[in-house]
């Protein structure tokens, strides 16, 4: 049904959204009635937290794909760190634990 209604204006990017779609949506699908019948404390915070902020450094990015080939790639490159270095303060002490364990192994 996306594929009908949004390859006509959005090209082969509707193929891309309407696989996104799927697949989050068979990803709660089996979350939901995992969580029934055998229950796995998922971090669920966590989780979406990283989702709301890879979907904004990736409309971000869709913004800036209007803007030339220069300003688009510092948009871009900007966007990576800005990511890289909110997981390695979110997530510092089990990087720290994990660096700590590979000198030990």
């Amino acid at each position: 049904v996306i594929n009908i209604l949004l390859i006509p204006i959005l090209g082969y990017t509707a193929s891309a959204i309407a696989v996104f779609v799927c697949f989050l949506t068979m990803m709660l699908i089996s979350y939901f009635l995992g969580q029934k019948y055998y229950p796995v404390p998922y971090d669920v915070k966590r989780i979406g937290f990283y989702f709301i902020i890879t979907v904004l450094i990736f409309a971000i990015a869709q913004v800036s794909l209007k803007e030339s080939d220069f300003i688009k790639y510092g948009i871009n490159s900007f966007l990576m760190i800005v990511f890289v270095v909110t997981v390695f303060f979110k997530e510092k002490e089990e990087l720290l634990s994990l660096f700590k364990y590979n000198k030990k192994g």
